[in-house]
């Protein structure tokens, strides 16, 4: 129907019946205590998923704990076993390196001798190096890597 211009339209019907009033309150009452125990059951089971992630949680934080203090003593035991090692190649290579520079100054001074009263062919400026001063590194050379490689055994033997 048409009231004043605006159009209504009829969505939809409701037939209402007489009921008492101790009924529909019984019907409203049982409805409200049912849905009252359907949540009183979701909220215990909330609960109870709610204790085992606590629980879960605790076990591991403990867990976390307990595996940080075998990772500090893994790592204690690796240093004590590889920090040996490394201060014996530092001074393996201080010891190397004294000797480098000892043997490069008796070299210098021996060049120094036989330099006096010879031809001045050579330019100074030239930067060569000559066959003799390869050949006398050459031994030096290999006989600091086979005792370095002694100390690798070290190294090895360490590990198993």
């Amino acid at each position: 129907r048409k009231v004043g211009g605006k159009a209504k339209i009829k969505i939809a019907e409701i037939e209402l019946k007489p009921v008492s009033f101790l009924d529909a309150q019984n019907e409203l009452f049982a409805q409200l205590i049912e849905s009252n125990n359907d949540l009183k059951t979701k909220n215990k089971d909330f609960k109870r998923r709610q204790d085992n992630l606590v629980r879960d949680l605790k076990k591991s934080k403990n867990m976390l704990v307990e595996m940080e203090k075998e990772k500090n003593g893994i790592e204690d035991k690796l240093y004590e076993r590889f920090l040996p090692i490394l201060n014996a190649k530092k001074e393996k290579i201080r010891e190397l390196e004294k000797n480098g520079v000892m043997r490069a100054s008796v070299h210098a001074l021996s060049d120094e001798e036989d330099d006096y009263g010879s031809a001045t062919d050579e330019d100074p400026d030239e930067s060569t190096v000559s066959k003799e001063s390869l050949d006398e590194a050459g031994p030096s050379n290999k006989r600091s890597k086979s005792t370095m490689d002694d100390s690798l055994g070290l190294l090895d033997d360490s590990l198993t």
